[in-house]
């Protein structure tokens, strides 16, 4: 077996010249995977930014509606607390 290597992980030979085929696939793979994991991290991250931005709007608007009800009340109260004061004294 002239040029020929015994592989000791499946007992299989190849080529010296396969080697950079072999080394090829093998960096396409973990392109592939770490991307995949990229990805993956991107679109956890995309949601919880999403999450996120929903709970901010909710909460922009309960103190919205709570501005409201303060200013309704505070022209409700407000004169009433005078015109007692007025009438008291």
């Amino acid at each position: 077996m002239p040029n020929m290597i015994l592989l000791p992980s499946n007992n299989s030979c190849f080529s010296p010249q396969l080697l950079p085929q072999v080394f090829q696939e093998d960096v396409e793979k973990d392109a592939k995977a770490f991307s995949k994991a990229k990805q993956g991290k991107t679109k956890a991250a995309f949601e919880r930014l999403v999450a996120s931005q929903r709970e901010l709007q909710v909460t922009v608007g309960e103190v919205r509606f709570s501005k409201e009800v303060i200013i309704k009340n505070f022209f409700v109260v407000v004169p009433l607390v005078l015109h007692l004061f007025v009438l008291s004294a």
